[in-house]
């Protein structure tokens, strides 16, 4: 096969090195680009080929590699090139794919040390193509490495870059980061990351559906040139929706009877003394209809005789075949949240969520709420054996 190579390697050679490379200015050196050609030949050019050149068909195969999940290919063939050797523009290439393939072994650390490459002092002489990629890799490495502010703050310096599917997912990532940042989190000189933050603040110190939407409203009305104002993440969005068409009943699906009655019994009675306190508090909290579990004849009785009465969400089942019963299904005609788990990768309808009580999921709600307080060191008294 080498051997069928050899007629074409002086065209070859020419247009691809033409494809490979781009210069930003002279000083700065060519920046490699992925050609059409197949990564064997490049690699065959590669060894054929005076060291410059064969650093930038070797950084093009090993980007190639990447951009087809092979990470251990790819790893292999970036280690045959000397970052030391290579001119600023290629020193940043071979540093972001460096970070790009530690990332995708789950090593926010080693990818944030590639990222520290002297040559970076030079990236905004790049093209945007460059600090893009460059840019992203860092604020996922940071909000692996738990420097959620750092993240926000990266994507929001790029955001400005982005446009399309890049734009929004950046836009819903600098949501998701900043949403769970602690109170009182300062944003320095930052003025768009500073909104950002207190968008999420405002949010959060709301008590109810309806102050909260007050406070966004506000907020937007405030800041009207926010890029959040100009584009509400997708979960406020929602929230405005759920505003619009408030929750008026609830169905509370609980057995009555059999061995998980009294758990049953615990969790109606927390729903219904939070129900009174809302009243108390002047809330209009939606009604509760209470149904027995234990005695339905089927779900799709149950679903019926809810519609009838007016019921715009379900809270249970409580027992688990019941669960798996509803999973098993393409529907459900109510929005139904479940107070248990189906089986393990079981998808289920869209209109179910199943969120259950289980003290595993209870320790995992506690270290988060910790993390987002901004707890870093923790200690835990747990009993001998498999349970602690």
């Amino acid at each position: 096969m080498i051997a069928s190579l050899r007629p074409l390697s002086a065209l070859f050679l020419a247009g691809l090195l033409a494809a490979c490379a781009s210069s930003p200015s002279n000083n700065l050196g060519q920046l490699p680009r992925t050609p059409q050609a197949s990564i064997e030949q490049m690699l065959q050019q590669a060894a054929e080929s005076k060291p410059e050149q064969a650093a930038l068909l070797r950084l093009s195969a090993a980007d190639q590699s990447y951009q087809q999940n092979d990470v251990a290919r790819a790893t292999r063939i970036l280690e045959q090139v000397d970052i030391a050797n290579l001119q600023p523009a290629q020193q940043i290439f071979a540093s972001t794919l460096k970070a790009e393939l530690a990332m995708a072994r789950k090593q926010p650390k080693s990818a944030l040390k590639a990222l520290q490459h002297p040559s970076f002092e030079r990236l905004a002489e790049l093209p945007v193509e460059q600090q893009i990629r460059t840019q992203l890799v860092r604020a996922r490495a940071l909000e692996a490495d738990g420097q959620t502010l750092a993240a926000a703050r990266e994507r929001v310096f790029i955001a400005p870059l982005l446009s399309g599917q890049a734009a929004h997912d950046n836009h819903e990532n600098i949501w998701a980061l900043v949403s769970t940042l602690p109170a009182q989190t300062s944003a320095g000189a930052d003025s768009d990351l500073a909104g950002w933050l207190e968008l999420a603040q405002v949010t959060k110190s709301s008590a109810t559906l309806e102050q909260q939407q007050a406070a966004i409203d506000q907020w937007v009305a405030q800041n009207p040139q926010h890029p959040a104002a100009e584009q509400l993440p997708e979960a406020l969005g929602k929230l405005r929706e759920l505003a619009s068409q408030p929750l008026t009943r609830i169905a509370l699906l609980l057995p009555q009877e059999g061995q998980l009655a009294s758990v049953a019994r615990a969790l109606r009675d927390g729903f219904l003394a939070a129900h009174y306190e809302a009243q108390q508090a002047g809330q209009n909290p939606p009604d509760i209809k209470l149904y027995d579990s234990s005695r339905i004849g089927s779900l799709d009785a149950f679903y019926q005789q809810a519609q009838a009465d007016g019921v715009q969400l379900v809270v249970g089942p409580l027992e688990k075949p019941l669960v798996k019963q509803l999973s098993d299904r393409e529907q459900l005609p109510i929005t139904t949240l479940a107070l248990n788990y189906s089986d393990a990768g079981q998808e289920g309808p869209a209109q179910l969520f199943q969120f259950g009580l289980a003290a595993e999921d209870e320790a995992r709600e506690v270290a988060r709420r910790a993390w987002n307080d901004g707890m870093r060191r923790a200690v835990a008294l747990v009993p001998r054996g498999d349970w602690g």
